[in-house]
């Protein structure tokens, strides 16, 4: 036993004099990688930034690599060195070895993956956007800012004379509604879609879209039908131009939360079928027999405009303006819901504004 003992403190001193000895070798030579990332932003600033701490080359030198680590797919899915898929609401990702890596230019923060500082997550890549930029969610990237005279502002869609803001909002109670065309009360509306869920055990919220196929993260095993913290079906015309946004507040501008992920479907005037967005968290897509992660399913049908702007645990993203689908006078159905993939439940009140 002790010479076995002392067999395997004789390799693991070799294995770490020889990374040393590689890392030496490299600096002499001049050798390095360049870490290139997409440019991205979201329309609106985010408010506050997570501080990342960076670590000296001189302090990783001391530090013996591990014997296995996480891998990363071409798709950025994170994976165990067991190959499991790593439980980001867990204090111990991976258990048995708390190992996680991050794509791009993330780095590993609390268990999660976090872009820099002015930089913006969306899925597994960090993007920026020039100062003379704005990220467009939809066509998912950089576009020219629109510039407007003295006295106008950019509403989505055209520059408006800035007297056509708000000047107050009322609630919509009714589902089925038609909301008016502007006139000189600057009279914006808001209905609210789905209610506040505090945070809590998933198995907590017992309805189900069983329409819908999502990552199953109450046992981090294979995939089910998610838990649904709020569900809410509108019909509705817009009898003028406006601004329609899916937002965390009535007013159209505050950041949306939720573990893990909204979903809208917007039924248009002569389409067979909803169209169908999505935004939360990356690992709330399902995943197929081998572990790659397929489109979330809603009625057999993929989901395949999902934006994922956090890797895991609760994702926070920027109000969404639908308005440019949406065509004056036509009828529209809008469904909203909030889900959760099971081990954790929580959400932020949603609203659909019409600005």
């Amino acid at each position: 036993m002790k010479n076995s003992n002392l067999l395997v403190m004789n390799r693991v001193s070799l294995l770490t004099m020889t990374g040393i000895f590689s890392m030496i070798i490299a600096s002499c030579t001049g050798g390095s990688s360049n870490l290139s990332s997409n440019q991205t932003a979201n329309l609106g600033q985010t408010s506050s930034r997570q501080a990342i701490s960076s670590v000296s080359a001189s302090t990783v030198a001391t530090i013996p690599a591990p014997v296995a680590t996480p891998i990363i797919k071409s798709s950025g899915l994170l994976l165990c060195p067991d190959g499991s898929r790593p439980n980001l609401d867990s204090p111990d990702p991976c258990p048995g070895s708390g190992l996680l890596v991050c794509s791009g230019a993330m780095t590993p923060v609390s268990n999660k993956c976090i872009c820099p500082a002015n930089a913006y997550s969306a899925g597994d890549a960090c993007i920026n956007c020039d100062a003379n930029q704005l990220f467009n969610p939809t066509m998912q990237m950089c576009v020219a800012k629109v510039s407007c005279n003295s006295g106008y502002t950019y509403d989505g869609h055209s520059c408006v004379a800035i007297t056509q803001n708000c000047q107050s909002y009322q609630e919509v109670v009714d589902s089925n509604f038609a909301v008016p065309a502007r006139d000189s009360s600057n009279t914006c509306y808001y209905i609210k879609l789905t209610s506040a869920v505090a945070s809590q055990s998933s198995m907590n919220i017992i309805p189900r879209r069983t329409d819908v196929v999502a990552r199953n993260h109450d046992t981090w095993n294979g995939n089910q039908a998610p838990h649904v913290m709020g569900d809410r079906s509108l019909s509705f015309k817009i009898m003028g131009p406006r601004q329609v946004v899916l937002s965390g507040d009535t007013h159209g501008g505050a950041d949306i939360y939720v573990d893990n992920f909204f979903l809208v479907e917007v039924g248009l005037p002569g389409a067979t079928s909803p169209a169908l967005w999505a935004s939360g968290t990356g690992d709330a897509p399902p995943v197929d027999a081998s572990g790659n992660q397929t489109p979330i399913l809603v009625g057999g049908q993929p989901v395949t405009n999902y934006h994922a702007y956090q890797a895991g645990g609760t994702s926070n993203f920027k109000a969404y303006d639908f308005s440019p689908m949406l065509d004056i006078g036509e009828n529209v159905t809008f469904r909203g819901s909030a889900l959760d993939c099971g081990g954790a439940a929580y959400s932020s009140d949603v609203y659909l504004v019409f600005k």
